[in-house]
C-alpha cells in the first residue's frame, strides 16, 4: 500500500462542545472545507510541477483534496498524495542501492553521452533528496485564509439558522 502524506488543520482551538453539531453549520463546514482542499491541492500540485522534473504527471495527478462527514459532529478534509515515494519527496531522505528492471517493455532506455542505451536491468546506486515540501509549503501560505474560511462558513451558517429560526 501506498504511503499517504495528509495535512489537517488544528482544531484543538475549535473545541465547541456541542452535543450536536447544526446541520446549517455542518454543511457550511463541509462545503468550504471541499474548497479549500480543492485549492490546496491545486496549489500543491503546481509546487510539485515547479520543483520536481515532471515527464508523465503520474505524481501530480495522485495530488488530491478530499472532504468527509461523518456522524452529527465531525466534519473534516484534506489532500493526500498516494504514491510510495511522497514521503520521500515531502520530508527528504535517502534510499537505498537498488535494481531497477523494464516492467512494461523489455529494455530500459535511457539517454547517455553517446546516445541512448537499451538495458533489462540496471542498477541504482541510491541517492540523498532533500525535502521539497510539496504540501507543507502552500499549507503554511493558505493556513490563515483556511482558518478565515471555516469562520466566515460557521457565522454564515449560524446567521442564516438566526434568521429561518427567529
Amino acid at each position: 500500500m501506498p504511503d499517504i502524506v495528509d495535512i489537517h488543520v488544528d482544531s484543538s482551538r475549535l473545541n465547541l462542545k456541542l452535543e450536536r453539531l447544526p446541520p446549517e453549520v455542518r454543511d457550511a463546514l463541509l462545503a468550504t472545507i471541499f474548497v479549500e482542499t480543492g485549492i490546496l491541492a491545486s496549489k500543491a500540485a503546481e509546487r510539485a510541477a515547479d520543483v520536481m522534473q515532471v515527464r508523465t504527471g503520474k505524481f501530480v495527478r495522485r495530488i488530491r483534496p478530499w472532504a468527509k462527514a461523518r456522524g452529527e459532529n465531525r466534519v473534516y478534509g484534506g489532500v493526500q498524495i498516494r504514491d510510495p515515494r511522497a514521503n520521500l519527496f515531502e520530508w527528504g531522505g535517502t534510499t537505498p542501492a537498488h535494481e531497477i528492471a523494464a516492467k512494461s517493455a523489455r529494455a530500459l532506455v535511457m539517454q547517455m553521452r553517446g546516445g541512448k542505451v537499451f538495458a533489462g536491468r540496471v542498477h541504482h546506486p541510491g541517492g540523498k533528496y532533500k525535502a521539497l515540501t510539496i504540501l507543507h509549503t502552500p499549507f503554511g501560505e493558505m493556513k490563515p485564509e483556511i482558518q478565515a474560511a471555516l469562520e466566515r462558513a460557521v457565522d454564515g451558517a449560524v446567521e442564516r439558522s438566526m434568521e429561518v429560526g427567529g
